[in-house]
C-alpha cells in the first residue's frame, strides 16, 4: 500500500488500495463520514466519493476510509478532496482540510507496474 499523507495532501499510487485511519476522540455512533474527490474545486461532479457508516470503534471515535484499487484507478494527477462528518444529532463538520482557508489535494501518482 503506497499512501503518504503530508499536511492537507494525500499521495496514492494509481490503482493501489489504501486506508485512511481517523480518530475523532468523540463518540461517532450513528455518524456518516464522506470522503469526496473532485477534479477541481469548482467541479460539480465527484470523481468518486466514499461514504462510511460503519466505524471500527464508534464509541471511541475511530473509523477508517477504505479506498479500493478501482477508486484510485483514475488518471494520474492532482484532485481536490475533503472529509466531512455528519453527526447523529445533525451537526455537519468538514474535518479535512481542518483550516477552512485551505484546499486538500489528492495526488494520484503513476506506478511502474
Amino acid at each position: 500500500m503506497a499512501i503518504t499523507i503530508s499536511g492537507n495532501d494525500i499521495y496514492i499510487k494509481k490503482g493501489d488500495s489504501a486506508s485512511i485511519n481517523l480518530d475523532f476522540n468523540i463518540n461517532i455512533t450513528g455518524a456518516t463520514l464522506y470522503f469526496t474527490v473532485k477534479a477541481s474545486i469548482d467541479n460539480t461532479e465527484n470523481t468518486f466519493q466514499k461514504v462510511v457508516t460503519s466505524h471500527s470503534d464508534a464509541a471511541n471515535g475511530l473509523t477508517t476510509i477504505t479506498l479500493s484499487s478501482t477508486d484510485t484507478n483514475i488518471t494520474a494527477g492532482q484532485y481536490v478532496y475533503d472529509i466531512q462528518i455528519n453527526l447523529q444529532g445533525g451537526a455537519v463538520h468538514t474535518i479535512f482540510p481542518s483550516n477552512a482557508n485551505k484546499t486538500g489535494y489528492l495526488y494520484i501518482t503513476k506506478g511502474v507496474s
